[in-house]
């Protein structure tokens, strides 16, 4: 595939027709040229000596940017009671605690990071959940880590989609019917976690203990079998019940498994912008250092621009620098360049003001600020319901593995733009004044992450300072909201309280 050649009538970057079929195959091929891409390799062809050659790695930025407005701030999650009564609640809201102790214990929030990352390149992404035995003393740094019984650790990883295979029902692609994954270890690490499998596995080879190997796992709800480097090492039932793998796509393709990459659609106009910067770099530095064209002269010895060069020419001939930058060539540059910068926000539905350009004017309002970026919100959202069901299934298989109560999840986003906090407290206040919104939807709308432990820890300061006591009780409590004038909403909002 021809990422920058600079020849006339150049072909469209597309992916060949090899990497656009359904095949395993084929999606590995996708994803080792959307990485290369990302990683900057958007050239095939060797710099040619004296060439300018740049690389302006738009789909690297616009990756990030986009993974950036969908986790800029840690997401919460709130388990969702398995009943209507009060001790369902009280159940859910105990396990939640301890789910977000484990979510702490695996560094989700970097994780969730990450894999967003990998899924935004590659077009997929995946997750590992498993319950490993004896990790006590990796976990012994986390205050109140959750342990499953019989002390094993659990254990959630980002899994790398570039080793993964996966067969799922025809009528419902939700429903997994088996998993492979391969991925290497080192010889030391196979041992350490087969002592005796993994010895027998690597028996008749001599490679040093760092010597990396494949490693083979394939999983379907009833059993499970590893293999390193072809040979056996461990099999039997699945002890977990169910495929511990999550896998789900960047952007979800109408009726297919397998999500598409964020880079799909620019990789094209990324590389024609490559080819258009370099060839106008290429141009103002042969506009600095002029070509001199000589006519109906036989020799050019002697004949030198510079300061104070005196030249004898002979009759009829003809000496002059060439202009290549005259009549505009230089705007026509920029202009095409301009072009396809515009086209590359667009189809990525990230406009120029999420680069700090195009800002609203002061004057504005919020909905026409929000309106500028109003595209990422369309794309975040997208991708959130994506999230939204593959977190949940995760939680549920944690829950599972650590013999804690199954719930379904409901996970809050932060806000994807900021909001404008002063006139969103003038409007909470009003609102719970009125009786439309209870006091735990006003602090979550704020950004409260736990807005149902805020009335323990208001009732326990009023008690420490000796606060007023509720009617018909002996103990300190909430009174009713009391209107606030605007005056003291504003100096609230302003002052972050």
């Amino acid at each position: 595939m021809n990422f920058g050649t600079d020849n006339f009538l150049m072909p469209p970057l597309q992916l060949p027709d090899a990497a656009t079929a359904e095949t395993d195959e084929a999606r590995q091929m996708r994803y080792r040229l959307f990485l290369d891409f990302f990683n900057g390799a958007q050239w095939t062809e060797k710099r040619r000596p004296g060439e300018r050659r740049f690389t302006v790695n738009y789909a690297r930025a616009l990756v990030l940017k986009s993974v950036s407005y969908l986790f800029g701030r840690p997401l919460t999650f709130e388990l969702i009671p398995n009943g209507p009564d009060e001790f369902a609640a009280q159940v859910a809201a105990e396990t939640e605690q301890k789910l977000a102790r484990i979510w702490d214990d695996n560094g989700l929030a970097l994780v969730d990071y990450d894999t967003a990352v990998d899924a935004a390149v590659l077009g997929d992404g995946a997750f590992k959940v498993t319950l490993q035995a004896g990790g006590l003393q990796h976990s012994a740094l986390t205050p109140g880590a959750v342990t499953a019984e019989g002390g094993g650790r659990i254990v959630v990883r980002s899994v790398d989609v570039m080793g993964l295979r996966a067969k799922w029902r025809g009528d419902d692609m939700r429903r997994l019917l088996w998993v492979s994954e391969s991925y290497r270890l080192t010889r030391a690490e196979v041992i350490e976690r087969w002592p005796g499998e993994g010895l027998a596995a690597l028996a008749g080879t001599r490679e040093s203990l760092d010597a990396p190997v494949n490693v083979n796992e394939e999983w379907t709800d009833y059993d499970f079998s590893i293999t390193i480097n072809g040979n056996p090492v461990a099999s039997g039932l699945n002890p977990y019940g169910f495929i511990p793998y999550v896998v789900f796509p960047n952007i979800s393709r109408p009726r297919q498994f397998w999500g598409q990459s964020d880079l799909e659609d620019i990789m094209s106009l990324n590389s024609e912008l490559n080819v258009r910067v370099s060839v106008l770099s290429q141009l103002l530095q042969m506009s600095g250092n002029p070509v001199l064209v000589l006519e109906n002269v036989d020799s050019a010895e002697g004949l030198r621009v510079g300061p104070g060069a005196v030249w004898t020419l002979p009759e009829g001939s003809k000496a002059y620098l060439l202009e290549m930058l005259k009549e505009g060539g230089v705007a026509l540059h920029k202009e095409y360049i301009n072009l396809l910068y515009r086209i590359l926000h667009d189809l990525a539905e990230m406009p120029a003001s999420g680069f700090g350009r195009d800002q609203a004017t002061s004057a504005s309002s919020g909905v026409a600020i929000e309106q500028l970026l109003y595209p990422v919100v369309q794309r975040v959202n997208r991708k959130r319901r994506v999230w939204d069901e593959a977190l949940d299934m995760r939680n549920r298989m944690i829950l599972a593995l650590a013999s804690l109560p199954v719930h379904r999840s409901r996970f809050v986003w932060p806000d994807i733009m900021p909001k404008d906090r002063s006139g969103l407290v003038t409007q909470e206040v009003g609102l719970v004044a009125a009786g439309i919104h209870s006091l735990d939807t006003a602090r979550r709308n704020l950004g409260d992450e736990q807005p149902e432990l805020e009335d323990d820890l208001i009732l326990a300061e009023r008690a420490r300072l000796g606060g007023g006591a509720t009617s018909g009780s002996n103990k300190p409590g909430l009174e009713m909201p009391v209107k606030l004038s605007g005056a003291l909403v504003e100096g609230l909002s302003n002052s972050g309280g």
